[in-house]
C-alpha cells in the first residue's frame, strides 16, 4: 500500500540574483528574490529554479508546460490561473490565494500547499507524489481522475469537494471537512480519522443506496 509521506522542502540559494524577469516563452527565471510583481498574459515552456516569490500576482496568467523547481511562493496571487501540463517539484506555497485555478494534466512532487484559499480550484487528472494540504480551504475543489495516492489533507475544507475516479490509497485525512464530498467512493485504500467518519458514514451509505434510519 502507498503511504503518505513528507515533502521534501524546497533547496534555495543562500545569494539571489538581481533583475527583472519577463513572463514569455521558454524563459528561465534562476535564483529570483521577486516581491510585489505582477505578470499578465501567457507563455510555453517557463521554467522557474530555486526562487522565492512573495505578493507576487499572478491571477489570470496562462502557463503551458511550466517547470517550478525548489520554488518558496508566500502570499501570492493565484486566482484563476491556468496550468495546463505544468510540473512543480520541492516547491511550497504558504498563504497563497489561488481561487478558481485550473491545473491540469501536471505532476506535483515534494510539494506543500499549507494555509492557502484554493477553492473551486480544478486539480484534473493530475498526479500527487509526497504532497500535503494543510490547512487549506478546498471548498468545491475538483479531483476527478487525479493521481492522489499518499497525499496528506490536513485540517482541510473540503466541503462539496469532488474526487470522482481519483486514485486515493494511502491517501490521509486528518481534520477535515468531508460535507457533501463528492466520489466518495474513490476514497477506498485512504485513511479517514474516526473523528471524520460521522459526515463520511452518511455519504458512504448514500453512495451504495443504505437508508439511514435516526
Amino acid at each position: 500500500m502507498t503511504k503518505a509521506s513528507q515533502p521534501a522542502p524546497p533547496n534555495l540559494p543562500a545569494e539571489w540574483s538581481t533583475g527583472t524577469p519577463v513572463l514569455d516563452e521558454e524563459e528561465a527565471w534562476w535564483q529570483l528574490d521577486l516581491a510585489g510583481e505582477t505578470f499578465e498574459g501567457e507563455a510555453a515552456g517557463l521554467e522557474v529554479e530555486q526562487s522565492r516569490l512573495t505578493r507576487v500576482r499572478l491571477g489570470g496568467v496562462r502557463l503551458e508546460r511550466a517547470t517550478f523547481v525548489d520554488c518558496a511562493l508566500h502570499h501570492c496571487d493565484l486566482a484563476n490561473l491556468n496550468a495546463d501540463r505544468c510540473g512543480l517539484r520541492r516547491v511550497e506555497l504558504v498563504e497563497c490565494r489561488g481561487t478558481g485555478m485550473v491545473y491540469i494534466g501536471g505532476a506535483l512532487r515534494d510539494v506543500t500547499l499549507r494555509d492557502c484559499r484554493l477553492d473551486l480550484t480544478t486539480w484534473r487528472a493530475t498526479t500527487f507524489t509526497k504532497s500535503a494540504f494543510v490547512g487549506c480551504d478546498l471548498r468545491r475543489a475538483d479531483f476527478v481522475g487525479a493521481d492522489l495516492r499518499g497525499v496528506l489533507f490536513e485540517r482541510c475544507d473540503l466541503t462539496a469537494a469532488q474526487f470522482s475516479n481519483a486514485k486515493l490509497e494511502g491517501a490521509r485525512f486528518v481534520d477535515c471537512d468531508l460535507s457533501g464530498l463528492g466520489g466518495v467512493a474513490s476514497l477506498a485504500g485512504a485513511t479517514v480519522r474516526a473523528d471524520d467518519l460521522v459526515v463520511l458514514t452518511e455519504l458512504l451509505a448514500g453512495a451504495l443506496g443504505i437508508t439511514v434510519e435516526r
